[in-house]
């Protein structure tokens, strides 16, 4: 792979040196532009976000993009034959001779002049905009000649005296490419370290910005931002205070509105201060929303498949997820839908956030706010729900908007309006979550997995159910499916004692609950929520055909029409 060089001259006379030392150098990609000073940085601000490697350029020009870039610029330098050529062109004018420049022009060129006798005297500069005071004065004192880089006589001709251009010649030109590979060797080797250690950092969820004292970006590490979430003048602000006071912790408005907690450091490297700022959202914000819970799924959700009905539904998913974004999950309440969702998350944006939306509790101003954070999927409940027409349609356009801007939707179950949305094939996935009978394999998995978590979270005594006692869970009857069985266990490790739980305790416990009054979720709530779900149970049994739904609620079609848009 050839190194790509951006030679950028400040001059159109080096151009075709440049081309004739190009020829020979086929192990580069170079490529050649004009500009000087502040156009040559903006080419190299091009080049860098283009992918080129290594920048070359002369004088003034290479000294201003190497604050600029954090690309490594070689400088062409001006040779002592180089000086050696202009101070014998310039011998014959009779005016008086100056030769302005920087230091490590005028420092060999001051001892050639001696070491010749020739009479030209000999002016250093610091800034390119030194020439703008000193060539004034040059001309009050005589001078009628100067000699100097291309700022510099641009500036003698405005001052009506003769400007003769130092040039480099080839042999500097061929010492500046041979030093571009050297460096470039270097430049990769230190590149493969930073890229190792952004890795390491990213897998510890960092986002990260490094800064120098002069407030330029060197590094940055992005996980759960796509890219730098602050403005330039919020991030410039942070980092005046981070060299103020050593350390800041602090929370700061985002460009999309959104609330960022920033840590900022500083350290001293090599008598140089460096900012670095840690960069997380304030999802506790969000969490305050009614209806909106908003987190990260940092591993991947534990889903129990032993069974085919279970490999079946993460199939779908599996070879859908990267192509679709819009996914209902269809299947009875308790089935574990949420677990779904997050599973559906963690394939392909697992350094990113979810949010959890209760449909019947949220606001859709409160949900524009999350979507302003770095929210990629957003789960909704009880989307059986009926809702006000103004609701269902903030809704559409939420789905339509979180669509365009590749925002992925999960939902709990088929509301009955997403017919009427104006989809392409390839967004919307259905996926049939099967219930805790259709699982008879998963069993003996989903009761090891909640015995360990509860081992691990709550401190009980039990680590194991035997074989014969899950048999008898599995024989059990479980209307609300995997979520049921939790909370049975949980109860059951709670209140037992010894290591091992035996057939005869869940049975004695399973009994209890049997007998026990049975309140069914469908019952739960006021008259007019009760009557929403049996509404909306009977429309899903009946393929959400509102005529037949009519006809066995005993009711006519504008009466359900009218109670579906309530």
């Amino acid at each position: 792979m050839r190194v790509k060089v951006k030679f950028i001259a400040p001059y159109p006379a080096m151009v075709p040196l440049v081309e004739e030392c190009q020829a020979d150098l086929t192990d580069l990609d170079i490529s050649l532009e004009v500009g000087n000073l502040q156009d040559g940085v903006e080419i190299a601000k091009r080049a860098e976000a283009d992918g080129y490697q290594i920048i070359i350029s002369r004088g003034g020009t290479a000294q201003m993009i190497r604050k600029s870039v954090s690309l490594p610029v070689v400088d062409v330098h001006i040779s002592g034959y180089d000086i050696l050529r202009i101070l014998t062109l310039a011998k014959d004018f009779s005016d008086k001779k100056a030769l302005v420049g920087f230091p490590n022009i005028t420092i060999g060129a001051q001892s050639i002049a001696d070491l010749l006798e020739y009479p030209i005297d000999v002016f250093s500069i610091e800034e390119a905009d030194d020439v703008k005071t000193l060539l004034p004065r040059l001309k009050e004192e005589g001078y009628g000649v100067i000699l100097g880089d291309v700022i510099t006589i641009e500036e003698a001709n405005r001052h009506g005296m003769e400007g003769v251009l130092i040039q480099s010649g080839r042999e500097a030109i061929y010492s500046a490419f041979n030093k571009a590979k050297n460096q470039y060797k270097y430049y990769k080797f230190n590149m493969s370290r930073i890229e190792l250690l952004t890795e390491r950092l990213k897998k510890h969820d960092e986002n990260l910005i490094l800064m120098n004292s002069k407030y330029r970006i060197i590094h940055e590490v992005w996980n759960s931002f796509d890219k730098n979430p602050l403005k330039e003048e919020t991030l410039n602000d942070l980092a005046q205070q981070a060299l103020t006071h050593g350390e800041i912790s602090t929370f700061v408005e985002g460009k999309g509105g959104q609330e960022i907690e920033v840590l900022a450091t500083t350290s001293v490297i090599n008598n140089e201060s460096f900012i670095v700022l840690s960069l997380s959202l304030n999802v506790t914000t969000f969490n305050r929303l009614d209806g909106v819970r908003v987190k990260t799924v940092s591993q991947k959700p534990k889903l129990v498949h032993q069974s085919d009905a279970m490999n079946e539904a993460i199939k779908v998913i599996d070879q859908s997820v990267s192509q679709h974004q819009l996914f209902v999950l269809s299947g009875e309440p308790g089935t574990g839908k949420s677990l779904f969702a997050e599973y559906i998350h963690y394939k392909t944006n697992p350094s990113n956030l979810i949010a959890v939306v209760d449909f019947k509790q949220c606001t859709f101003e409160d949900l524009s706010r999350v979507l302003s954070s770095n929210v990629k999927t957003v789960y909704f409940k009880n989307m059986t729900y009926e809702q006000k027409a103004r609701k269902l349609e903030l809704m559409k356009t939420f789905v339509y908007k979180s669509l365009n801007d590749d925002i992925r939707i999960v939902f709990s179950s088929k509301p009955n309006w997403l017919g009427e949305l104006v989809l392409e094939e390839d967004q919307l996935v259905e996926v049939y979550i099967p219930s805790l009978k259709q699982r008879q394999e998963d069993f003996k998995g989903l009761v090891t997995l909640f015995v360990t978590e509860f081992h691990q979270s709550l401190g009980v005594q039990p680590v194991k159910i035997r074989d014969a006692a899950i048999q008898v869970l599995q024989n059990g009857d479980w209307l609300e499916n995997v979520r049921e069985l939790k909370a049975f266990i949980k109860n059951l490790v709670l209140l037992e004692k010894g290591y091992v739980i035996d057939e005869k305790v869940v049975k004695t416990k399973l009994k209890e609950k049997t007998q026990a009054p049975r309140k069914l979720p469908i019952l739960e709530g006021t008259l007019e929520e009760i009557e929403a779900r049996i509404i909306q149970s009977v429309l899903e049994e009946e393929n959400f055909n509102q005529s037949k739904t009519a006809k066995r609620l005993g009711i006519n079609r504008s009466t359900l029409w009218r109670k579906l848009n309530k």
